[in-house]
């Protein structure tokens, strides 16, 4: 399902790629964006979630050759991230250090995204290897979470969705937000939108 503005479209979980509108978001975005991707699941559903994001993600990079920075919100998240770079998007070939860059576990649940978002820096001032991230090329234009063109959240649970749309809902800019979520959390966070209480015109948040 999509959701857009006040607009509403509902679609079965095995839509194919090409037919959802979450690809003319992707479309859209300028060659070489910098794009903020969040891993918030847990080990048990990877297998699920890596499916779910293989095609939107692959399409991504396929088209437009974005820089990625990939944060996790649970303590395996990073594994679990540079296992979808290296195995589920190997064909793309992206390189940590080159053309995405690991900026680690972000630990505090609502609190702690509530700080990444109100100064990004601050809250992950070094990587996962503990590496100076936003020294890199890859992050050289980006002091807050509004220069990110941007964001793409892989969420296993509504509080996780939830999290992010509204601790980040008034520093995002004119971001767009695209949520991947699992068959389960998907359906939940529907009605959470269509309550109207994290969309505006000015942003679109779109569920994959």
């Amino acid at each position: 399902s999509v959701a857009s503005g006040s607009t509403w479209f509902a679609l079965p979980a095995a839509y194919p790629v090409e037919a959802n509108s979450a690809v003319q978001v992707v479309q859209g975005l300028p060659p070489d964006s910098a794009i903020l991707v969040v891993f918030d699941f847990e080990p048990a559903t990877a297998g699920e979630m890596e499916a779910s994001a293989a095609g939107l993600l692959d399409h991504l990079l396929l088209l437009q050759h974005p820089r990625l920075a990939l944060i996790s919100t649970t303590p395996t998240g990073s594994v679990l991230a540079e296992r979808f770079m290296s195995q589920t998007l190997r064909e793309r070939a992206y390189a940590r250090g080159a053309q995405y860059v690991d900026l680690g576990y972000l630990p505090g649940g609502l609190s702690g995204v509530q700080f990444f978002a109100q100064n990004v820096r601050a809250a992950m001032p070094l990587g996962a290897a503990t590496d100076p991230v936003w020294a890199s090329p890859i992050l050289s234009d980006i002091d807050a979470l509004s220069d990110f063109r941007a964001l793409i959240v892989l969420t296993d649970s509504v509080e996780g969705g939830s999290r992010w749309i509204e601790q980040t809902i008034g520093h995002r800019g004119s971001a767009p937000m695209l949520i991947i979520g699992s068959a389960q959390s998907g359906p939940m966070l529907l009605p959470y939108f269509d309550a109207g209480q994290v969309l505006s015109r000015e942003r679109e948040i779109d569920i994959w």
